[in-house]
């Protein structure tokens, strides 16, 4: 079951994964983490937003900061097929 967060301490977030992906001929971006027992992603369309945002939740990590929850639940179709370690 997802929880929701207005907010996120980063020191628990066990994984940052980014996946890039084209929307029509347009190369995107997508942040996934995995924070506690949820899956949870943001979309970016340009590189410099996702470059910016990306730096930001790692220096939070390192500093095990709060930060705002910009993040998704990622919807899966079956709870037992994604398993992130």
């Amino acid at each position: 079951m997802q929880e929701t967060y207005t907010e996120l301490e980063a020191g628990h977030i066990k994984s940052v994964c980014t996946q890039f992906y084209y929307k029509v001929e347009k190369l995107c971006y997508r942040v996934v983490i995995h924070y506690f027992d949820n899956v949870m992603y943001k979309d970016f369309e340009t590189y410099k937003d996702y470059q910016k945002n990306h730096d930001m939740l790692i220096r939070a990590m390192h500093g095990n900061s709060i930060i705002p929850n910009i993040f998704s639940p990622l919807k899966r179709e079956n709870e037992n097929q994604l398993e992130i370690h």
